[in-house]
C-alpha cells in the first residue's frame, strides 16, 4: 500500500481464511461506518478517510498530530463459507518509516472462521458443536475452540451461527502411528523386526465462550480476551478424533 500523491492512506486490513492463511477476495462484503475503503489488486483493504481525520490524510510536510481511534468493522461472505465477524481498527497506523509494529503499509489481518455450510476438503476432520440454552435455544456467537487434550495446543476454531452450531475443520491430524510395544518376556528379541503401526486417534478438549450482551455477529477478539460477562464450558471428557473423521458434541449454556 503506497501513499498516493494527494492523499494519505490512513491504514488497510486483509481477510483471511483461518484453515489456510489464503486471502479471501470473492464474496467479500465490508461494513465500516466512518470510513472510506478500496480493495486493491492483491485482496487487500486500503483505508482511504476516516471521521475527523481528513486534514491528517492531506497534511504530508509536516504530518500533522493525529490521536489514534478505533473504527468498528464487520466483515460477512456472502458465499456463506465463513461466519461473519465483528472486529475493530486503530486509525491512523504508524507512518514512521522507521515504525516495527502497527505500520501503515502492514494491513491488520482479519480472520474469517469457516460457516457450518463450508464444503469439506479431502483429509479434513470435522467437529460439530450445537450449544443451546436449557430451553432449547441455539447459542449464536458462541467461540468454540478445538485443543489437543490437557494442553493449549489450539487444533481449530469457529463461531456458532443463528443455528448454535459451529463446524471445525481441522488438518494436520497424524494417520498413523507406531502401536504399543508387546508384553516384554525372556525370548531374544529380533532386531529385524518392524514396529507395527495402527490408525492415530488424537485426543481433543473443547471450550466454548460466549458474551450474552454481544451483539451478533460476535468478535472473536472480545470472546479469547475472557472477562466477567462471559459464560463458558468446557466439554466433561475428550473426544476422539482420526484423521478425516467426525465427532458431534452438544453443550447446554445458561446465558442468564
Amino acid at each position: 500500500m503506497l501513499d498516493r500523491f494527494d492523499q494519505r492512506i490512513l491504514g488497510g486490513f486483509r481477510v483471511v481464511d483461518h484453515l489456510t492463511g489464503a486471502t479471501v477476495r470473492r464474496g467479500v462484503r465490508i461494513t465500516a461506518p466512518g470510513l472510506k475503503i478500496a480493495q486493491t489488486g492483491s485482496g487487500i483493504w486500503a483505508v482511504l478517510e476516516a471521521t475527523g481525520m481528513r486534514a491528517y490524510a492531506r497534511a504530508f510536510d509536516p504530518v500533522l498530530a493525529q490521536t489514534p481511534q478505533d473504527f468498528p468493522i464487520e466483515v460477512h461472505d456472502d458465499t456463506r463459507r465463513f461466519d461473519p465477524i465483528s472486529v475493530s481498527i486503530s486509525l491512523p497506523r504508524d507512518a514512521d518509516s522507521d515504525a516495527i509494529d502497527g505500520r501503515v503499509d502492514t494491513p491488520v489481518d482479519f480472520i474469517l472462521p469457516s460457516a457450518p455450510g463450508r464444503a469439506a476438503q479431502a483429509g479434513w476432520s470435522m467437529v460439530t458443536v450445537e450449544v443451546l440454552t436449557p430451553l432449547g435455544a441455539p447459542v449464536r456467537g458462541a467461540l468454540v475452540i478445538i485443543l489437543d487434550q490437557g494442553s493449549e495446543n489450539e487444533r481449530g476454531w469457529a463461531l456458532t451461527g443463528q443455528r448454535g452450531q459451529a463446524v471445525v475443520p481441522l488438518t494436520g491430524l497424524a494417520h498413523i502411528q507406531d502401536a504399543p510395544p508387546p508384553p516384554e518376556d525372556d525370548e531374544e528379541e529380533d532386531e529385524a523386526a518392524q514396529i507395527p503401526t495402527v490408525t492415530a486417534e488424537t485426543v481433543l478438549d473443547v471450550r466454548v465462550a460466549v458474551d450474552p450482551a454481544q451483539p451478533w455477529p460476535a468478535n472473536p477478539a472480545t470472546l479469547r480476551a475472557g472477562g466477567g460477562n462471559l459464560k463458558t464450558a468446557a466439554s466433561a471428557n475428550p473426544i476422539t478424533l482420526k484423521a478425516g473423521g467426525e465427532a458431534h458434541l452438544g453443550f447446554t449454556l445458561s446465558l442468564s
